[in-house]
């Protein structure tokens, strides 16, 4: 048990890690600089916050995380609504 608490915990701040690294690279890729301080602004805000909200949770509810990291889809999405997906990126 312990095992796996500590299993989602790692979990559970890999996944915002990885998406920090891919909105950098979206955000700062196209600016062609470091220099873009609006998109630096920005991307603190939004890591401030995801950051906060997972370490609530681990301290707070961690079945909560492990609950909604084992949730799998039983269906796929009408094609509709993942080509609307994929056109909000």
């Amino acid at each position: 048990m312990a095992e796996e608490a500590t299993r989602s915990k790692s979990t559970a701040f890999l996944v915002p890690v990885i998406i920090m690294i891919v909105m950098a690279l979206a955000l700062f890729l196209p600016a062609g600089s470091l220099e873009y301080w609006q998109g630096w602004i920005w991307w603190s805000v939004i890591n401030g916050m995801t950051l906060y909200i997972t370490s609530f949770f681990v301290r707070r509810d961690p079945g909560l995380l492990a609950r909604r990291m084992k949730v799998q889809e039983k269906e796929t999405a009408p094609l509709t609504v993942r080509i609307m997906s994929f056109l909000s990126l």
